[in-house]
């Protein structure tokens, strides 16, 4: 069964963090279709409440869109409406943030690839690699990765140690 997102309880709401700005009015539409079980929907509409400063993310979901704002700005930088369909619960529309001075939406095929991380990464919890722009040099991209999603330093350091 699938559940109405109406009637389940929501850990975070727009309320739980107080920096956080609307979508611009300059967005683009990407080209982002997923569909999510129900267990994995519950997981999603919990969201993610930053606790430390290595979380970059604060995401919260309001029937029915999921908001995605960067913690230390507050700027609002992807949104994505969820309904229901006969094989899940779907994404059926998905925004990214074209304000240049918030934030660079030039790559949208990066961009989706970034919300698709955020979404499988923070709120499903599963282990997935980490997109990253192919002009990042190589020795720089741990350091990026950290500075976009809050992992990958110290999820490098721990891998190395279990090598050891």
């Amino acid at each position: 069964m699938i559940p109405d997102p109406e009637n389940i309880s929501i850990a975070v709401t727009k309320d739980s963090w107080r920096r956080r700005f609307e979508l611009p009015k300059k967005r683009s539409v990407l080209d982002f279709s997923r569909t999510y079980t129900a267990d994995e929907f519950r997981l999603i509409i919990q969201g993610f409440k930053p606790r430390e400063m290595e979380d970059k993310w604060f995401i919260y979901f309001e029937s029915p869109y999921l908001y995605v704002h960067r913690s230390w700005t507050g700027y609002c930088i992807f949104l994505t409406e969820f309904r229901k369909s006969n094989d899940g619960i779907q994404i059926v529309e998905a925004l990214v943030n074209a304000d240049k001075k918030q934030y660079d939406s030039s790559d949208l095929n990066y961009s989706q690839e970034l919300l698709d991380f955020l979404i499988s990464r923070i709120l499903l919890k599963k282990s997935v690699s980490f997109p990253t722009p192919q002009d990042v040099p190589l020795e720089e991209r741990a350091i990026y990765q950290h500075s976009v999603s809050g992992t990958g330093i110290t999820e490098e350091i721990i891998a190395n140690d279990d090598e050891s």
